[in-house]
């Protein structure tokens, strides 16, 4: 078995949610994860990410934030409702 800890963890969830964005064309949401992970078991979960936060309040979207800032650093624009050119 391949089991990233810590940071590793954070920097696969990351590089995951960039190529599901350029999928989708926007951020993608706990739905869009859910339905993504479906198709594709290499994924981390959903709940995987959502603990990497403590499971707090406002976890998904401190996820979205690392991922539209790993967007921007790329020279992807991403536009205030998510969406990316």
């Amino acid at each position: 078995f391949d089991v990233p800890v810590g940071e590793e963890r954070l920097e696969r969830a990351l590089d995951q949610a960039v190529s599901l964005s350029k999928k989708l064309g926007r951020l993608p949401k706990f739905a869009d994860w859910t339905a993504a992970r479906k198709a594709d078991d290499v994924m981390l979960t959903e709940w995987q990410i959502y603990r990497m936060f403590d499971a707090r309040r406002g976890a998904w979207s401190t996820f979205q934030f690392l991922v539209r800032e790993r967007l921007r650093e790329a020279g992807v624009d991403v536009a205030a409702d998510g969406t990316i050119s």
